[in-house]
């Protein structure tokens, strides 16, 4: 599988950062630079995703896991540092739970675990997903794709209600790059099978901070789950992010990069 990265100069011990579904390794732009002050930061377009090739596997949670760990082992020298949102979050567990000796900490953005498994009929979200499905490796410019993608509605609102016009083009630059199938095992349900979520945090034995973004503000990491992924993990450091939506290192970089630094520092 070819698989696309990003990597910062040789200033430290490893540091990967795994996106969220259908972004690509540019939506961590907002902190690449502050973190590869002390780190060597590696970002990744996962399989399907940007630059890098489509999965055979398929594009289940699961199915990303055996390209990261690849990558991993044959890219990145030394344990590093995995953070992931979203997706990226729970690959960043399960990387952690498949292979202790790649990972020196984790830290997990938001990851929306149930909010987009079974409750995923519960909220705007799959509306959501089904309208950015025909956008989805378009071959229009970024200067038509993006309108067209604000007139599309999730819950009967047009998505430029809910995204600002920079964040509406960075989505759009993002689908057209964007291999349609990514969306099918959400769309369908299936996205979640195989992620078994509970023995998956418990065998994480590695420093963790948790960052949970705000459910009200569009937060998918539920309290409930939060405070369960809290307990589950061996060395949880849970930090809530007021009034930030999902994408925490998008909206509100500077606490997101206050926490995550002071978290860093501990493993010195």
């Amino acid at each position: 599988m070819n698989l696309n990265y990003a990597c910062g100069p040789r200033s430290g011990p490893p540091l990967v950062l795994l996106h969220g579904v259908t972004r690509r390794w540019q939506s961590f732009l907002p902190i690449m630079s502050s973190l590869g002050a002390r780190w060597q930061v590696y970002s990744l377009d996962l399989p399907g995703h940007g630059e890098s090739g489509p999965n055979p596997l398929g594009y289940r949670v699961v199915d990303y896991l055996a390209p990261v760990l690849k990558f991993l082992r044959a890219r990145v020298g030394g344990r590093a540092v995995v953070y992931g949102h979203s997706l990226g979050s729970m690959l960043a567990a399960a990387v952690a739970a498949e292979d202790p000796t790649l990972v020196r900490a984790v830290i997990l953005e938001d990851p929306p675990f149930e909010t987009m498994g079974e409750r995923i009929h519960s909220g705007p979200l799959h509306s959501y997903f089904a309208a950015l499905r025909p956008f989805a490796g378009s071959p229009l410019p970024v200067a038509q794709l993006w309108r067209r993608l604000g007139e599309a509605e999730a819950g009967g609102v047009p998505l430029r209600e809910l995204r600002d016009p920079v964040a509406l083009r960075f989505t759009a630059s993002c689908l057209r790059k964007l291999d349609p199938a990514v969306l099918e095992p959400i769309l369908s349900g299936e996205w979640m099978d195989g992620y078994h979520r509970e023995p998956i945090l418990r065998a994480i034995q590695c420093p963790a901070l948790l960052l949970q973004s705000d459910p009200a503000a569009g937060g998918m990491l539920t309290d409930e789950d939060a405070a369960e992924a809290e307990r589950t993990m061996a060395d949880c450091l849970r930090m809530r992010v007021p009034s930030a939506p999902h994408l925490i290192h998008w909206y509100d970089p500077a606490a997101l990069l206050r926490m995550t630094h002071a978290f860093l520092a501990t493993l010195d």
